[in-house]
């Protein structure tokens, strides 16, 4: 009996290391560079002025050949922009947003103003995000909702590719949930994000949770030293300016500038914390380079700027 006894314990922990690697070795598969540099190139693109974009001419836009049917908009009283379109050679549809590129678009960033959470008839009770962001997606998403299923009804078997930069990766975070509820195409439904701030409070990423995590292709890729990813502060919460934490699914970059990129980790946060061992062990010293902030992939975020260079 004793040796039963031993037999099947030893038996059980097998089971349970095998269930944890499958798990890891499932979660790492997920994340695939591929699609994170097209992401990034995306990103790069939604940089570009609205005519470039609408009419694929700009410096990224070779790269994707077959983008077609692009719509574009831009809210000019906020600064925010972003654009949808169907790409033939990966059967996908686009929907990107650019990043801050001028005062406006920093006063949107600086909004830290939380408000409530209902976008699209979302039901989240106790949900407060980053108000200056939500209403950025709001207004791009209302001048281009209607064009984004328009393609979803041409293309019901495409994937969705939701992405941004920056400001963009803030407003990509708040479409990708819409994405997913609404959007009735039966292809996989992604978000590759790079150097997104911080959305909402906790009551807010548990609910992402459960929408989104079921399509588990939802990544926010961080660089060691990009002091964008660690607003807005989680100090915030004791002087009252709402609880912040980041929605799980970290892919976190030690060295952005190293090609090819191996250097970096799937981290473990979860709907309550985040890993302290990604981003969030950034010594406040190495946040000085925005450097860290505008290149991803050892890709220069921006229209103009060429790969590898950054401004």
């Amino acid at each position: 009996q004793f040796l039963y006894f031993i037999a099947m314990r030893l038996t059980a922990i097998l089971f349970a290391v095998a269930a944890v690697a499958l798990a890891a070795s499932h979660v790492a598969a997920d994340f695939n560079m591929t699609t994170a540099i097209r992401g990034v190139y995306y990103s790069k693109v939604a940089y570009c002025p609205a005519s470039y974009i609408a009419t694929w001419d700009c410096n990224a836009c070779p790269k994707f050949p077959k983008m077609t049917n692009v719509s574009v908009h831009i809210d000019t009283d906020r600064d925010v922009q972003g654009f949808v379109g169907y790409n033939g050679a990966f059967d996908e549809i686009v929907f990107a947003f650019r990043g801050t590129v001028n005062l406006q678009g920093w006063v949107v960033d600086a909004d830290f103003l939380q408000t409530n959470y209902t976008s699209r008839g979302a039901d989240c009770p106790g949900c407060r995000v980053h108000q200056g962001l939500y209403w950025g997606y709001q207004r791009v998403a209302d001048a281009l909702w209607n064009d984004l299923m328009a393609l979803a009804q041409a293309h019901p078997t495409a994937n969705v590719f939701v992405t941004g930069h920056s400001m963009g990766a803030g407003l990509a975070g708040f479409a990708f949930p819409d994405v997913v509820r609404l959007v009735p195409t039966t292809g996989r439904k992604f978000l590759y994000n790079y150097g997104s701030p911080r959305l909402g409070n906790p009551a807010f990423v548990a609910w992402l949770e459960k929408t989104i995590e079921p399509h588990k292709e939802h990544f926010r890729c961080t660089n060691f030293g990009d002091p964008i990813v660690h607003l807005a502060p989680e100090i915030f919460g004791p002087f009252g300016l709402g609880k912040w934490l980041h929605e799980p699914r970290e892919v976190f970059f030690t060295n952005p500038f190293q090609p090819p990129q191996t250097d970096y980790r799937i981290c473990n946060g979860n709907a309550t914390r985040e890993d302290p061992t990604c981003a969030d062990s950034t010594p406040i010293w190495d946040m000085l380079s925005f450097r860290n902030h505008t290149t991803y992939l050892d890709i220069g975020l921006g229209c103009f700027l060429l790969d590898g260079k950054y401004g």
